[in-house]
């Protein structure tokens, strides 16, 4: 009867990441929101972390890992983590992925000068948003 054990798993949520924005000229732009967007599947699970970019246009945010139990035998009894980056400033064209392409962890996006109408709320009602402050590298 093992398929109704559960095992205890130490899951990544959200991996270390980095993205860089830069201008259509090459400029890093400071001070854009990106977001990582997560989401479990089967699971109605959605989670948002948000960082500004530095002076360097970057926004880095640290692996978070948690413990779970799963059913690895049973029908759902494993979760998909998927993620998915999100950019909005003021005065430029949003950067959604919506979940349409393989996730890069450390990516480089260039931002289309145009109107912002900000990243879509992925959220089910009443789940955190969490905001991350931005980690400097060391000098």
């Amino acid at each position: 009867m093992l398929a109704g054990c559960g095992l205890p798993l130490h899951e990544t949520v959200q991996p270390e990441a980095s993205l860089t924005v830069r201008s259509e000229t090459g400029t890093p732009i400071q001070g854009a929101q990106v977001r990582l967007n997560m989401r479990a599947i089967p699971s109605t699970k959605h989670a948002i972390a948000v960082v500004l970019t530095d002076t360097d246009g970057r926004a880095s945010f640290p692996e978070v890992k948690e413990w779970h139990t799963r059913y690895p035998l049973m029908m759902h009894g494993t979760v998909e983590y998927q993620w998915a980056w999100c950019v909005s400033k003021a005065g430029y064209q949003d950067h959604d992925e919506r979940w349409s392409a393989e996730f890069k962890p450390y990516a480089v996006v260039t931002m289309k000068e145009g109107n912002s109408r900000g990243c879509p709320d992925t959220r089910n009602p009443g789940e955190p948003r969490v905001l991350v402050a931005p980690r400097h590298a060391a000098s």
